[in-house]
């Protein structure tokens, strides 16, 4: 048989599924854009933190309310800013955090 009958009949030949894996990488890619969607788009104020308190990511609702560029947020502290808690109550709060439980201050 010759090459060019070969691709004639490749061609013909549906598809192939992807595999498990490729279909696991798409769903988690999806799910990763429309989190990404969420955090610029929501109204909400929105602070990523690490468990000392820093914080390294705001969405923009965030920096609008607070009248900060991202930039100048990222390495402040939320005891920076808010008055209605103390630095304490704030680092307890992130302590009892668990991942995957919401949390609304």
């Amino acid at each position: 048989m010759n090459t060019e009958t070969e691709s004639v009949k490749d061609a013909s030949r549906p598809a192939a599924k992807p595999d498990r894996s490729q279909r696991e990488f798409d769903e988690d890619r999806s799910r990763r854009e429309l989190l990404e969607l969420l955090f610029t788009h929501v109204a909400d104020a929105i602070f990523l933190t690490e468990p000392d308190g820093r914080i390294i990511d705001a969405n923009p609702a965030a920096c609008a309310m607070l009248g900060f560029a991202r930039e100048e947020l990222l390495g402040m502290w939320p005891w920076d800013f808010v008055t209605s808690a103390s630095r304490d109550e704030i680092l307890a709060l992130i302590g009892s955090m668990k991942p995957g439980v919401t949390v609304s201050v």
